[in-house]
């Protein structure tokens, strides 16, 4: 495979793709470690931080991509103003720079610096209409006119992009993307998962588990989740929900639950991503309560295990994963009863929350790593184009 149009002269050649990331993802190295196995494009990985000190604790660079680099240097004691030169070398030696986001300097640094040499632009988005601001949405305009394609999670960001005037022909998705197949491997090979992990959390083999994974923060509508399962367990008093996660409003959920006598809402604490199957093994149901959620990986985890998906519809993921009624439940943004009854229907019919998990599964098995990869390399040959 390679490049054509103005990259013609380098036609003997894999084109040359920088891509910038603040720090390595489980969500998208395995991805990156196909597209540099497929040969098709030279692929030059770069970090700002190699692991989680600042960001996400549990990923680290060079679990899933063994070719990459991490930049250093500082100007000032804040990782906001990480930055180096470097990257205007590097933008240089490329035919087309990758860019995610804009929060910090360097990657600013980077777009400037593609935009000055003349190298197509991909930016990577994870924005949804649920997620953004009038002012986002301005700036999306802006970006859609310098760039030369945008690579997303889904549908969800897909549809911003070209609602905000951006060809659907330069828009491409995968940005966000699990390894499926290393998923249900796992699964296979631990059919033990299930009762070993409900033992370890005092669940009875009988009860009708539901999960929720993530960081306790406002936008998760914690509040809401908590309420909806309050009314739960009156009519199915045996179901369990279990929250894996930390946050501002950890405390604040165990102080109610304390106070209403939720005595079936387990917590638990934060785990790294590999150590999570278990407890998708363990649940029946994923609920995932948010009022603004750019994607969420957890619910297409949770899909991609075979669970049904209970969301609402503020969440961008769904429209990936969930066909209402088909592989999991859509409720509104906020709406505690619209939740509750979704999660009573399937804890209480362990049939149709398992029909609705496998349909799930098969869906979820066609957003493959595979399929991610394909869509990278085609943003990177259509930017160059």
């Amino acid at each position: 495979m390679v490049f054509v149009g103005s990259l013609g002269r380098d036609s003997g050649r894999p084109p040359r793709v920088l891509f910038l990331s603040y720090h390595p993802a489980h969500y998208r190295d395995a991805v990156l470690m196909a597209v540099q196995e497929t040969k098709a494009v030279a692929l030059d990985v770069v970090y700002l931080f190699e692991s989680a000190d600042y960001w996400h604790p549990y990923w680290q660079a060079g679990r899933s991509v063994p070719e990459y680099s991490v930049l250093r240097g500082w100007l000032g004691g804040s990782p906001n103003r990480h930055f180096s030169v470097a990257i205007i070398a590097k933008a240089a030696r490329s035919d087309v720079v990758f860019v995610t986001g804009l929060k910090h300097w360097t990657s600013r640094l980077a777009m400037a610096a593609a935009l000055g040499l003349g190298r197509p632009l991909v930016f990577v988005s994870d924005m949804t209409a649920a997620s953004v601001s009038p002012r986002q949405r301005a700036m999306m305009r802006v970006l859609g006119r310098v760039v030369s394609a945008v690579w997303v999670p889904g549908k969800a960001s897909k549809a911003l992009w070209v609602e905000q005037g951006l060809p659907a022909s330069r828009v491409f998705e995968g940005c966000y993307c699990l390894d499926a197949r290393d998923l249900h491997r796992q699964q296979e090979a631990h059919p033990e998962w299930r009762a070993e992990q409900r033992r370890a959390l005092g669940v009875d083999m009988d009860d009708p588990v539901a999960l929720f994974v993530g960081r306790l923060v406002t936008q998760r509508d914690i509040p809401c989740l908590l309420n909806s399962f309050d009314t739960v367990v009156e009519s199915v008093p045996r179901a369990r929900l279990v929250i894996v996660g930390a946050g501002p409003l950890r405390r604040w959920a165990e102080d109610f639950c304390r106070l209403r006598g939720l005595s079936r809402v387990t917590f638990v604490d934060p785990m790294r991503y590999e150590d999570l199957p278990p407890l998708y093994a363990a649940a029946d149901v994923y609920i995932q309560p948010s009022s603004c959620e750019p994607y969420s990986l957890s619910a297409a985890q949770a899909s991609t295990m075979g669970l049904p998906v209970v969301s609402t519809d503020a969440v961008g993921a769904t429209a990936d994963y969930v066909v209402d009624g088909v592989t999991g439940l859509l409720v509104r943004s906020g709406d505690s009863k619209a939740m509750s009854d979704a999660l009573c229907r399937l804890l209480s019919d362990p049939g149709a929350a398992a029909e609705m998990g496998e349909s799930a599964r098969q869906l979820a098995a066609g957003r493959s790593v595979e399929w991610a990869a394909r869509e990278f390399i085609r943003a990177a040959l259509v930017a160059g184009s």
